[in-house]
């Protein structure tokens, strides 16, 4: 992991639901030594509803940490539905 790490171009993406979500990501996040600027907490979910339940916690989670917000576009595009 240091290796992508100090490649200045890795990003952690990791998909977060609640609080021991939250204190794992800050975990790994330090063991790692990973740049907060390059790690995305990405809300869990498997519908456009789920989805958007959780994305105002899990973006001020992740401004209160200054780490990036990923949302889930292909869910809010096709939902949960699987590709052809």
């Amino acid at each position: 992991m240091a290796t992508l790490r100090d490649t200045g171009r890795a990003y952690l993406k990791l998909v977060v639901r609640g609080d021991g979500d939250y204190a794992e990501a800050d975990a790994l996040v330090a063991r790692l030594a990973w740049p907060g600027e390059r790690v995305l907490l990405m809300p869990e979910a498997t519908d456009r509803e789920s989805l958007r339940a959780r994305s105002f916690e899990v973006a001020e989670a992740a401004r209160a940490r200054s780490f990036r917000f990923s949302s889930r576009l292909h869910l809010e595009l096709w939902g949960g539905r699987r590709g052809t």
